[in-house]
């Protein structure tokens, strides 16, 4: 065997060996180790991950964070096995909405009543609102982008977008955490839970952006005021596309009752 030939297989076999469980996160999730570094640095210490944004390799450290936040939807999706049982929290509060929905659909055509599964109904609108999330946040945020100015620096649009999605990782992460935590709560827990994990989101960006893209913002009252301007903008763009998704959502629930 020649040396030019023994070389190359070698180094076939070097790339072979290094296709680990770091490649299978990357095939499942779109996620890998250094996203997964990636979202502790925002937990941690963003102002180095926004620091980072601004140039165009990200300093060979992190993963984009569109990247990431789209890989935490995956993975949200892959384990949707785990939060829509019969007996979850969140279904059967969607199941509730089926049943009123029904209620008063009969009461407005008592001569021609429906009777449809309030549980398949109710399964169903919440696995479309989950699918058409996504793809309606998505160009709503690159809209942002160009709208949402209050950086204090100037940056470019690509920029822009890359400090926007950074911004709501850490609140994606606790969003993945707590979808799957409705496993174990009750249904007359989850409202309350609902209402507190909003609270929680809103207090992940606010600190996020604080800790990150306004951190070297010198007076602290301009730095508060600037993080609650994005997070006020965020949770605005968050429960719009939550409305947004509802119609085509119920669209095809009702379409099949």
């Amino acid at each position: 065997m020649s040396k030019p030939t023994r070389d190359k297989e070698l180094t076939n076999q070097a790339v072979i060996n290094r296709v680990g469980f770091d490649s299978l996160l990357e095939d499942i999730f779109g996620l890998n180790i250094r996203a997964i570094k990636t979202i502790g640095v925002l937990f941690k210490a963003p102002s180095k991950y926004f620091k980072a944004a601004k140039a165009p390799d990200w300093v060979n450290q992190f993963t984009p964070s569109f990247r990431v936040w789209f890989g935490l939807m995956a993975l949200l999706a892959a384990l949707k096995f785990l939060y829509t049982s019969d007996d979850n929290a969140m279904v059967q509060a969607y199941v509730g909405l089926m049943e009123q929905l029904k209620t008063d659909l009969n009461s407005a055509h008592p001569d021609s009543p429906k009777d449809f599964d309030t549980l398949t109904a109710g399964k169903d609108l919440l696995k479309w609102i989950f699918v058409y999330f996504p793809f309606i946040y998505i160009p709503i945020m690159a809209l942002l982008a160009v709208i949402y100015r209050a950086w204090t620096e100037n940056l470019t649009y690509v920029t822009r977008l890359r400090f926007i999605f950074g911004t709501v990782i850490p609140s994606s992460v606790f969003t993945v955490f707590i979808t799957i935590a409705t496993v174990f709560l009750s249904a007359s827990a989850f409202s309350f839970v609902a209402i507190v994990s909003y609270g929680a989101m809103v207090f992940l960006d606010f600190t996020t952006a604080f800790r990150g893209p306004y951190a070297h913002v010198k007076s602290t009252a301009s730095r508060i005021g600037r993080s609650l301007a994005l997070t006020a903008t965020l949770l605005f763009v968050y429960v719009l596309t939550a409305l947004i998704a509802m119609m085509p959502a119920f669209f095809m629930v009702l379409k099949n009752i």
